[in-house]
C-alpha cells in the first residue's frame, strides 16, 4: 500500500493566510517541508481520504487526476476536509475524458445534508453532475468494500455537533489506521482494534495541539499524547517496531519549523508528516 500524505496542514494552513504569528513568520522564512496545505491523504492511486479546498492545488502540484479516482472517504464536513463545491465540476464542460464518471464518496449522514445544503445555497448543482456523484452513508464500525479495499469507520472524537469518522483500512494483508481529525481514542476503539486487526502496519496520528498540554477529553491530539498512544498501541500488540507511525495535522498555533518537529519526536519511532510525503507498508 502507498500513502501519499498531500496536505499535512491544520484547517487554516500553515502558515495561515491572515497570520502574522512568530510561528507563521518563522514557517514562512524556512520554506520547504514547513509550509503545509490542508489535510488530504491519498491511497495508492485511487482512494482518497476528505476533500478540502486546497484539492485543486495538490492535483497540480502533485500530478494527481482526481478524474482517475473512483472512491473518496470523509472524515467529517468541517470545510478543510470536504469542500462540496469542487464536486460540482464533476463532468460537463468542467471535466472531460474521466476514467470514472461516476465516483462514491463515503461518510457520514452529514455529508449528504452539507453537499445538498451548499448545492441549494448555490442555486443546484447541474441533475448530469449530481447523478454521477454518489453519496454513501458509512456508520462507526461498519465495514464496507470499497474498490479493492476493505475500509471499516471508526467513531471520531472531534465535532460535538457532527458525526466525525476515523478509518482503518485494508488491502491485500495491509492495514492502516488513520486517526484524524480525532482527540485520544477511546479504550473501546483501541480494544476494536486489537479485536478485529491485531497488529497494523501503519498508524497516522492527529498532532493538532503540538506542544500544548492537551486533556484527553479534547478534540485533536496534542505530542505528548501521540508519543502515549504510540507506546500504548505497542503494549496492546497492535503495533510493533515494524508499525509506521506517523503525525500529521499541524498548525500554526501549537508547532514550528518541520526540523523543530522533528526535534520534538527524536527517538521515538514517530514520523513527522509533510506535504508529499510518500509511506510504502
Amino acid at each position: 500500500m502507498k500513502i501519499t500524505i498531500l496536505g499535512s496542514g491544520g484547517g487554516e494552513g500553515f502558515p495561515a493566510a491572515f497570520c502574522s504569528c512568530d510561528h507563521c513568520n518563522m514557517v514562512r522564512r524556512a520554506g520547504g517541508k514547513s509550509l503545509r496545505t490542508l489535510s488530504q491523504t491519498l491511497i495508492n492511486d485511487d482512494l482518497m481520504i476528505d476533500l478540502p479546498p486546497d484539492s485543486a492545488w495538490h492535483s497540480v502540484r502533485f500530478g494527481v487526476n482526481f478524474g482517475d479516482i473512483a472512491d473518496f472517504l470523509i472524515t467529517h464536513t468541517h470545510s478543510d476536509h470536504f469542500d462540496t463545491y469542487l464536486l460540482r465540476h464533476h463532468g460537463m464542460w468542467y471535466a472531460h475524458n474521466m476514467k470514472y464518471p461516476n465516483i462514491n464518496v463515503y461518510g457520514s449522514s452529514d455529508v449528504r445534508f452539507v453537499f445538498d445544503k451548499v448545492a441549494e445555497a448555490y442555486g443546484g448543482v447541474n441533475s448530469a453532475i449530481a447523478e454521477s456523484v454518489h453519496i454513501k452513508e458509512i456508520s462507526a464500525y461498519e465495514t464496507r468494500a470499497v474498490g479493492k479495499y476493505s475500509v471499516t469507520a471508526l467513531p471520531a472524537k472531534h465535532a460535538p455537533k457532527l458525526v466525525a469518522l476515523n478509518y482503518v483500512i485494508k488491502e491485500n494483508g495491509k492495514v492502516l489506521v488513520y486517526f484524524h481529525d480525532t482527540g485520544f481514542p477511546e479504550q473501546e476503539i483501541l480494544d476494536f482494534i486489537k479485536k478485529n486487526f491485531g497488529r497494523v502496519d501503519c498508524v497516522m496520528m492527529d498532532a493538532t495541539m503540538g506542544t500544548a498540554n492537551t486533556p484527553d477529553t479534547a478534540n485533536h491530539m496534542c505530542f505528548d499524547q501521540d508519543k502515549r498512544l504510540a507506546v500504548l498501541l505497542c503494549e496492546m500488540g497492535i503495533a510493533d517496531e515494524k508499525t509506521v507511525l506517523v503525525v500529521n495535522h499541524f498548525t500554526h498555533n501549537n508547532a514550528e519549523t518541520h526540523d523543530r518537529i522533528e526535534e520534538i519526536f527524536a527517538g521515538t519511532g514517530i514520523i513527522p508528516a509533510y506535504d508529499g510525503m510518500v509511506i510504502e507498508i
